[in-house]
């Protein structure tokens, strides 16, 4: 395509980063990413996002930070990428902070960014940051999106509160999600509680 003649933009440029990123080619990644830089796209915040997301699923999560630090245009999706990166190399805490941090600087979160971070807490069994999570979903309103309720769900389960997390559960417009119980010897229980179609 570059040797033809045509110019890319910044769809053309998330576009191959996303596909380097689900292949997990770094050397074309990082190939691109000077070519990024070399067409002054780099500010851009959605190939900004695309060149974490590819560094963070390729394991170079210290590559992503710096990409992300040098952005001056970010959004929810770059604050976000960064913080499914950092959950994606087991920097867990790390990406409860960023979510904070991007509050600070005056971006709220949408239903993927929630959901992110409240199933990172599950990973943490981190009840407490997680339940402040559930308010802030019920506050915006959230709480409606499978997402968001997926994620609480499973964050109850992990933490060993079940009779909160099959309350969200009965609660839900959509039944989506199994209670993740099966962690906590519960299995029966999680069964029974569902109802079952007799014959």
């Amino acid at each position: 395509m570059i040797l033809a003649g045509f110019t890319m933009d910044q769809f053309t440029f998330g576009s191959v980063l996303t596909a380097c990123g689900s292949l997990l080619a770094l050397g074309e990644g990082k190939q691109i990413h000077a070519y990024v830089i070399r067409t002054d796209h780099k500010d851009n915040g959605f190939v900004g996002s695309a060149l974490v997301d590819i560094y963070s699923k390729c394991k170079s999560i210290k590559s992503g930070e710096t990409v992300f630090e040098r952005m001056t245009q970010k959004n929810v999706v770059s604050w976000t990428a960064m913080l499914v990166g950092y959950g994606q190399n087991g920097f867990s805490e790390e990406a409860v902070k960023i979510f904070f941090e991007m509050q600070r600087n005056g971006f709220e979160p949408d239903d993927f960014t929630l959901g992110s971070v409240i199933s990172l807490c599950a990973n943490l069994a981190s009840l407490e940051e997680g339940a402040q999570f559930h308010c802030q979903a019920l506050v915006s309103g959230l709480i409606s999106f499978i997402t968001v309720s997926n994620a609480l769900v499973t964050l109850y389960g992990k933490c060993g509160s079940m009779e909160d997390s099959y309350q969200l559960f009965i609660e839900m417009n959509t039944r989506g999600s199994f209670l993740d119980c099966i962690t906590h010897r519960k299995a029966n229980e999680t069964i029974d509680s569902f109802p079952v179609k007799q014959d």
